[in-house]
């Protein structure tokens, strides 16, 4: 397809300041009633060295967990340990050009992220904040976060922080879900003409909750493929779409899920899943794939098949249409 600026936006950089961020979330982009795409996150921090086991939560849509559930602000920015070894370095998509520790444990930084080839689609909302390690566990919390910015509440370290978030953005909402599957369910597997290529594909029930919330169990069943078993399904999608989104809500006991994405006979890509849950009781994650308009203008349903390259143990799929 050729570039369409109507399905860009436009530009904005935001820029937040937080003088003193002790006992509450620091959030980075708060957008509603939009669609767009993130592309890039700075942070500039001045904070004690606890600050750098917080982590960068991405929620989009109306999900009740995040997208992108981060596990320490080194590892969002693409780095380990506390960025030993490659401090004050940077690269073209990301970096922490600046780092340094003084004798009181105390870190200034500076890090970005550019995900100009891997951007944070957006079609009614997006919100990214930074949330404290401390307490996490043992809070329920449930997330509804288009009503406020303040609908929740978080623990997190004291400091200092600035945050500039750069992306694309227009008016009014631009997806609508159209479709949804549910595993093991003997109605939604007859509706989305659900098929395998095996008959020894695993469904099992669990009971466990979402890690960012670990206080709010729910049972799911899961449908578990080994390498190479696929599955097709067929999803209805609006014939006006400019693009459709896959949102998977999984079991990541497993880690670096992937599997092979085909739409309509054709291949779409790899789906790719990195995070893992440390807890059985806490191994629900929620991953969107993004689907190439070529692969979905102008009709309204899609088969969709996935083939696993590793383990691939999924609880639902929600289909949303991209409509601008």
């Amino acid at each position: 397809m050729e570039y369409n600026p109507r399905l860009t936006g436009y530009f904005i950089a935001q820029l937040n300041r937080y003088e003193s961020v002790a006992m509450r979330h620091n959030t980075l982009l708060h957008v509603q009633n939009e669609w767009g795409h993130v592309v890039a996150i700075n942070l500039f921090v001045n904070a004690p060295g606890g600050f750098g086991e917080n982590d960068v939560i991405i929620e989009t849509e109306n999900a009740i967990a995040p997208v992108i559930s981060g596990t320490g602000l080194e590892d969002y920015f693409g780095y380990t340990h506390d960025f030993k070894g490659l401090r004050n370095t940077s690269s073209i998509l990301n970096g922490i050009p600046f780092y340094l520790r003084d004798n009181r444990n105390k870190r200034t930084m500076h890090m970005y992220r550019h995900m100009i080839l891997d951007p944070i689609l957006f079609t009614k909302c997006v919100r990214i904040y930074v949330e404290g390690a401390a307490g996490r566990r043992y809070h329920r919390v449930l997330r509804n976060f288009e009503e406020s910015s303040f609908s929740f509440n978080q623990t997190i370290f004291d400091g200092t922080m600035v945050s500039v978030v750069m992306f694309y953005g227009s008016k009014d909402p631009g997806g609508i879900t159209t479709d949804k599957l549910d595993y093991g369910t003997p109605t939604s597997t007859a509706v989305h003409n659900e098929r395998y290529t095996s008959n020894e594909v695993d469904i099992f029930e669990v009971k466990t909750a979402f890690e960012n919330q670990p206080n709010v169990p729910f049972v799911r069943q899961i449908m578990s493929l080994k390498v190479r078993q696929r599955v097709t399904h067929t999803f209805k999608i609006r014939k006006t779409n400019v693009g459709v989104i896959l949102r998977r809500e999984y079991r990541s006991l497993v880690p670096n899920q992937k599997a092979k994405v085909e739409v309509d006979g054709e291949h779409a890509g790899f789906w790719f899943c990195p995070q893992r849950a440390y807890a059985d009781d806490i191994s629900l994650r929620i991953d969107d794939y993004h689907i190439h308009p070529r692969l979905t203008v102008g009709k309204d349903t899609v088969v969709v098949t996935f083939e696993a390259i590793t383990v691939w143990e999924s609880s639902s799929i929600e289909v949303i249409s991209v409509i601008l």
